[in-house]
């Protein structure tokens, strides 16, 4: 058992296990979340299991009446340490003893990135769920992290076979229409224990005043023009306002902080202009969007306009679709 915040999880610090695979100490299972039972928002650590194996202590940021507090939690019986065994340790004058702790059950771990399905962003604060459908329990829990990655352990009983595991991955996120992936047998039986082959991305919650933000349709440097991978993304447009017949949007051009004001608001403007008129070339109405340069009026960054690195000029570039009506 031990501590860290370098895997993301619950909190700050979580309290993760992993089991010795062998009597070299170097080969161990992958580190597994104890879950949210034990790990919260804040900061869990400075734990020890006694020898009985029945109980956890340690000290946590939440729910303490100071700053860190002592708990004791019992643990479930699948996750106790059995068959604990005492060493005596002679090295040079120290002497002292360790516990051999193997465990009662076996676990997977199942990994991924959450994304958005149209302009690839990634997704933190993502809540995935994985769901047993035949007893209707939720067997594990994560969150994504800032980068939109989350692991999370997966018990199972150790004379459980791949074809009894019915399970279903559930992500739901502020904005997002909810997503559930059913993970079959095969799955389980791939040597690498990520999802990598199936689809996590999650569709933008289609809402009135919703703003979608597209930094991947490039320009070059001070031209209006489409390119391919610009054009790319506005299919995805396209896709969405044929799937919506009523929307109307308002799409708009924002540019970097380089540049004068007069130049970036004509430019942006060039540039919105071009993006409503491919889109409409694809047999969407003019009615239903309204194009708008705003220029430098709406950076997203707050950085000396000397002293902004490129990736944050490149933050700033980018059309945005905000949804005016829905019906």
């Amino acid at each position: 058992y031990y501590s860290t915040s370098g895997i993301s999880g619950y909190g700050k610090e979580d309290v993760f296990m992993s089991r010795r695979l062998d009597d070299s100490w170097l080969n161990w299972s992958e580190p597994q979340n104890l879950g949210n039972e034990f790990n919260t928002k804040g900061s869990e650590t400075k734990f020890t299991i006694p020898a009985s194996g029945e109980h956890i202590y340690f000290s946590s940021t939440e729910n303490s009446i100071g700053l860190n507090d002592f708990f004791r939690i019992k643990l479930p019986e699948e996750v106790q340490p059995v068959d604990i065994t005492t060493h005596n340790v002679e090295i040079g004058n120290t002497k002292f003893a360790y516990y051999a702790v193997p465990f009662k059950s076996s676990f997977d771990s199942l990994k991924g990135v959450v994304r958005n399905d149209l302009n690839e962003k990634n997704i933190n604060k993502a809540t995935l769920y994985l769901i047993d459908t035949i007893t209707g329990d939720t067997i594990a829990f994560s969150t994504t992290n800032d980068n939109g990655k989350f692991e999370m352990t997966v018990p199972k009983r150790d004379d459980e076979s791949i074809d009894e595991r019915d399970l279903q991955l559930v992500i739901v996120g502020d904005g997002y229409e909810k997503k559930v992936i059913n993970i079959d047998a095969q799955y389980f039986e791939s040597e690498y224990l990520i999802i990598g082959n199936v689809d996590t991305k999650m569709k933008v919650e289609m809402k009135v005043e919703k703003v979608i933000e597209f930094h991947n349709i490039y320009f070059d440097y001070g031209k209006a023009e489409l390119n391919q991978n610009s054009i790319s993304v506005l299919d995805k447009i396209v896709q969405i306002m044929n799937e919506n017949k009523k929307m109307v949007i308002e799409l708009s051009a924002h540019t970097d902080c380089q540049s004068s004001s007069d130049f970036n608001f004509n430019l942006s403007q060039k540039r919105a202009t071009n993006a409503k008129n491919y889109i409409i070339s694809n047999g969407i109405s003019q009615d239903r969007i309204a194009a708008k340069g705003y220029g430098k009026t709406r950076l997203l960054t707050h950085c000396d306009c000397l002293k902004c690195t490129e990736d944050e000029h490149a933050l700033n570039r980018r059309i945005e679709v905000k949804i005016l009506k829905m019906q």
